[in-house]
């Protein structure tokens, strides 16, 4: 079973970090994403399937309770949305 953090189950140095900074990154393009749909916090809570709290939280860079995976997923359907309303 694995640690939580797959980086630290590679052996990889500063695997903590690495994590860290996988996840802000994926919160800094979604938030982008949200400002140019002008998406508010409920309105991107529903797009993206989560609850407007987990949202609101994971824009204040509490993001612990969401996985790298699932910020992927998140930031995979803003990008399709912002593709679609691009076009």
């Amino acid at each position: 079973m694995g640690s939580g953090n797959v980086f630290a189950d590679l052996g990889l140095p500063d695997a903590d970090k690495l994590k860290l900074k996988i996840k802000s990154g994926l919160v800094i393009e979604i938030t982008k994403a949200m400002r140019k749909l002008g998406l508010t916090q409920k309105a991107a809570a529903k797009r993206m399937g989560i609850p407007q709290p987990k949202v609101s939280a994971m824009l204040r860079g509490d993001f612990t309770n969401l996985s790298e995976r699932k910020l992927a997923w998140l930031f995979k359907l803003s990008l399709l949305t912002l593709e679609y309303v691009l076009q």
